[in-house]
């Protein structure tokens, strides 16, 4: 996520960030249903932002040839002249190119074929992609501040976490992890990791935005008791001139409104 629209759907998850998930902890008093509400918002962002492949799949090469994506050149060579042989698809030069063992990697990937990358060594694609990941990471670190730091380091090692998985993949792509195997064997690498994007973005939004609830909760929690604390000194210590008033015969009602105000302060500095 987000391929071509990258920057636009970022500032998107931006605006969802400020706007939507601060306005959700100013307005709603029920923590439990901010965090429905959160959670709730960012599986309708997904569904907004609808990635090309996600809720759309259609067959891949793999898939209209009947092998695996993992299938040896001799495989896949048999399999084109089957097609051929029946004459009901015009079998173009990428099919043929999926003989070739890099060109059948490249497919896999990214879904799609580079015929002037003779070396898969040479695609850059992944460094693209990597650099969209972690592009992200800035947009918790620029929106949330310095005062859920929390929140930053999760984030930040989620993003991590997550782009050193996909590095494994591409670099193990033989191989099927427990969470590969979740997938029909016929799906390439690329079509998983549309739907694993889309978890992570999913996941990512969901804590950011708990985060932002718990800590505007936490704070009017603060500000409440602290508000209490000053009404009770402030009461107190109004008696307290009140007395020494009527034992002096002096008004001292300017000097207990005094005493309040030094009392806010004080609690305020705290």
């Amino acid at each position: 996520m987000f391929g071509d629209n990258f920057i636009l759907n970022a500032l998107a998850m931006c605006f969802l960030i400020e706007i939507g998930f601060k306005l959700i902890s100013k307005f709603v008093k029920n923590k439990a249903m901010a965090i429905v509400l959160v959670s709730s918002i960012s599986a309708s962002f997904i569904l907004l932002v609808k990635e090309e492949g996600v809720f759309d799949k259609k067959n891949n090469m793999f898939e209209i040839l009947e092998v695996d994506p993992l299938a040896t050149s001799d495989q896949i060579q048999t399999a084109l002249n089957e097609l051929k042989e029946k004459g009901e698809f015009n079998v173009t030069e990428e099919f043929e190119a999926l003989t070739r063992k890099n060109f059948q990697i490249q497919y896999n990937r990214f879904g799609s074929i580079d015929m002037t990358l003779s070396n898969e060594n040479e695609d850059i694609r992944f460094v693209v992609m990597v650099a969209q990941r972690l592009l992200l990471i800035f947009i918790p670190l620029v929106l949330i501040g310095d005062d859920i730091p929390n929140c930053k380091r999760i984030v930040m090692t989620f993003t991590v976490m997550f782009v050193i998985y996909e590095a494994s993949l591409f670099s193990n792509i033989d191989e099927r992890d427990m969470i590969l195997s979740i997938f029909p064997r016929s799906y390439c690498l690329f079509e998983i990791l549309r739907y694993l994007h889309v978890v992570f973005i999913y996941i990512f939004l969901c804590i950011i935005g708990i985060f932002i609830v718990n800590h505007e909760v936490k704070d009017k929690g603060i500000e409440k008791e602290k508000n209490s604390l000053l009404e009770k000194a402030a009461k107190n210590m109004k008696t307290i001139y009140t007395l020494i008033s009527e034992i002096n015969g002096e008004d001292n009602d300017d000097q207990s409104e005094q005493v309040k105000e030094d009392l806010k302060s004080a609690l305020n500095d705290d």
